[in-house]
């Protein structure tokens, strides 16, 4: 693991706007954006961080990393995959991080079953130019002299094709609430269909419930597009779920894939599986 780059600038207008998608916290630090990218065999995160207020410096702030498999309301591994700290921000100025993690260290990514053919006699999706990133989460926690925060980050991307049939990433949930998970998808674009499925002997299977009954749950978020969407086409929505009263959302990236003609002895599931 080792500390990439990080600087300061005064915060923009149009990027004051993204405060308002970080977790709630005491502190006068907020934590904007998270996001990250698989260089060879590590996993780059970037993060930011703003200090809301207008008038005073804030002061530093001891961050935590760690990382969960894909899904959302389960454990976190141990030990945490990074810490850091944020130094003293002068008011509504802002703090870039990049903190690079072996793989090795990480969850194993998703596992993702692309279609072996359909509708159109397409191939699995092989023609995608696209950073293949690792899929999990990543939970960060910070503290300081002014308080403390948290925010969770879940995302996932899945490639597909254009009326070839269904694609699969794997997704586990641990809720213990009596009242289980509810959840639904949100933002998805014209032409792009999304479901939640259970996890059939390591194949999806039949519909997810809705509310999940409470305990763990293991399946396959469902994903397709119909021949109204282009190859190359980028769709980003959600998967919005709450395990009681504690909300989660996994932010996903479709991407529609060149594909080609469905060799003939492409007729098997075990043929398309791959992890990224």
């Amino acid at each position: 693991m080792r500390l990439i780059a990080k600087r300061f600038a005064l915060l923009s207008a149009a990027l004051l706007l993204l405060t308002a998608l970080a977790s709630p916290s005491s502190a006068e630090i907020s934590l904007t954006s998270v996001s990250w990218s698989t260089v060879q065999d590590n996993v780059e995160f970037s993060l930011r961080f703003h200090n809301d207020d207008f008038t005073n410096s804030s002061s530093t702030a001891d961050v935590t990393l760690s990382a969960q498999p894909f899904g959302m309301f389960v454990e976190s591994l141990s030990p945490p995959i990074g810490t850091f700290q944020v130094p003293s921000l002068a008011p509504d100025s802002f703090f870039d991080i990049a903190y690079e993690v072996a793989l090795a260290a990480l969850p194993p990514s998703a596992e993702v079953i692309t279609p072996p053919g359909g509708g159109a006699a397409k191939a699995p999706p092989v023609a995608c130019q696209t950073d293949r990133s690792w899929a999990g989460n990543v939970d960060v926690f910070w503290t300081g002299a002014d308080g403390s925060g948290q925010s969770f980050w879940h995302a996932g991307a899945i490639e597909t094709c254009p009326q070839g049939g269904n694609s699969y990433i794997h997704v586990v949930m641990d809720c213990q609430d009596p009242a289980g998970v509810s959840w639904s998808f949100s933002g998805l674009c014209p032409g792009w269909s999304a479901s939640l499925v259970v996890n059939a002997g390591g194949i999806p299977g039949g519909a997810a419930p809705n509310p999940i009954p409470a305990g763990v749950f293991d399946g396959w978020i469902c994903v397709s597009a119909d021949g109204t969407v282009n190859d190359g086409d980028i769709c980003n929505f959600n998967l919005d779920a709450s395990c009681g009263a504690s909300p989660g959302t996994i932010a996903m990236t479709g991407i529609a894939c060149v594909c080609g003609a469905v060799p003939s002895d492409e007729s098997s599931w075990g043929r398309v599986k791959s992890r990224y």
